[in-house]
Order: C-alpha cells, then structure tokens, then sequence
C-alpha cells in the first residue's frame, strides 16, 4: 500500500499534477479519467476502490510519474506488481464482505453468518492458491503469476484466517445461541440454556406458530407471537439477542460525502 499511496498523494494532492494527469489520461483516451482518493475514514471500501482503479491506470501512472521525475521503483517490478494484484484481488473479496455486512435490518446471528462464510471462502482460496488455480483471483491471474508466489499468498491467506478466527472468537461462543434465536423451531432443545428449556418446547409444539414463522422475519414474529405472558423467559433470551450490536454501519452513515 505504502508505494500506491505514496503516487496517488503525489497526483491527487497537488493541484498541478492532478489537472496534468487528466489531461494526459484524456489525451491517451483511457477507460478511468482519474485516479481515487484512499480515506482512512471508510477504510475498506475506499482502500479496494482505489487499489482496483490504480492497477488499471498502472501503466499510465508508471509513464506519468516518470516525467515529472518522481519513478516509483516497484511499480516496474514484476514480483511487485504480483502483489499488487493479490491486494487488488483479496482487498475486492473483503468489500463484498463488507458491503453484506451493512444491509439494513440484519441481526447480530446473520453477520457472523457472512463472517463464517468469508471464512469457509478463505480456506478454500488458500488450497486453490497452494494448486496455482486463480480462478476467483482474476487480477492476479492476469499477471501469470510465478509458481514460487503460491506459497507466500497462501500463508497470507492463512494469516488472515487466523485474524477473522481471533478477532470473532467471542461471536463464535454464541453460535449455538445465534442457532436457538435464528431457527427456534428446529434448534435441539437440549443444547438451549436450561432457564428457556420449557418455553422453548411448548414453542416448538405450537404448530400454528411453526407455519407462521415461515412467513415473517424474525423480529415481526417474535414482536407479534411471543407472548409476554405464555413465555416471559424466552421473549427476554430473544431481546437480548436482538439487541447485539453487530455493526457501526449506522453511525458511518453519518459520515461526510467526501469521505465516501
């Protein structure tokens, strides 16, 4: 990241250059007519934009650069460039991730369900790496990437894995609730906490609620058919998971324009 950052300051941050590289880009008649700003403040998604856009404009920025006398070297290093279009290609899976992780009206349980698939999807782009199969890494097959590269993307790979384990460790002791709270009516009574045991099989004996939870999302059926009365104890499991925090989507929302 440190050399890309460092050329598109060099551009965008100094009003000269950013009007002469338009004008150069437009001259050549390029597909991007501009570079894209990297915020910190929206870090990821802003990060897989810029990085994508700055590989495609790699060779003009290369020659660009080089006039004005500021070369960067790695950009005319092919085991450089192979990196860069790992970052480009692992950086767009993680703004997939990232863009699921911030539908509106999602659960705490539903999150982590997109995290273990992006970690399921990990250890199966690691072993397709470790084969030279790229198939889901499309810029960096453009590359023709050098066979001794397998190994240090897949143990990349493998060091991001190991983050996601780490860092969701806590979301991960509250599968087996996430599982009561998401498919009540199929979830094993016995591995539910022995307070919500009871009301949790009368619920699943209520065949008239098992059809009605087929059509409603979670929260209007257990707004509307959990009764207070008939399961007090059950109805404040569901609260409480309801109420996890799974994500500062909301309050980035709040965020300046620019910084998007």
């Amino acid at each position: 990241m440190g050399p890309v950052i460092k050329a598109v300051n060099f551009i965008r941050a100094r009003g000269l250059n950013h009007r002469q590289f338009q004008k150069f880009l437009d001259d050549l008649d390029t597909e991007h007519q501009d570079l894209l700003y990297f915020f910190e403040v929206r870090c990821w998604l802003s990060k897989g934009s810029m990085l994508r856009r700055f590989y495609e404009l790699r060779k003009e920025v290369t020659l660009f650069l080089k006039n004005k006398g500021k070369p960067v070297a790695e950009m005319e290093d092919e085991s450089w460039l192979c990196d860069l279009a790992f970052l480009v290609d692992i950086t767009t899976h993680m703004n997939d991730l990232n863009t699921k992780l911030q539908r509106q009206s999602q659960y705490a349980n539903e999150m982590y369900g997109h995290i273990k698939g992006f970690m399921n999807k990990l250890r199966i782009w690691q072993a397709h790496i470790q084969d030279a199969n790229l198939c889901h890494f499309p810029t960096l097959k453009g590359t023709g990437m050098r066979l001794e590269k397998k190994t240090e993307f897949a143990d990349q790979l493998e060091i991001l894995l190991n983050e996601f384990s780490a860092r969701f460790k806590d979301f991960k002791s509250h599968e087996h609730l996430f599982e009561i709270f998401s498919s009540r009516f199929h979830t094993d009574v016995d591995k539910a906490p022995a307070d919500i045991q009871m009301e949790l099989i009368d619920l699943q004996e209520r065949t008239d609620l098992k059809a009605k939870h087929v059509e409603m999302n979670l929260g209007d059926f257990y707004q509307k058919y959990l009764d207070q009365d008939k399961f007090p104890k059950l109805r404040k499991f569901v609260a409480s998971k309801m109420a996890l925090f799974g994500s500062t989507y909301l309050c980035e929302q709040f965020f300046p324009k620019w910084a998007t």
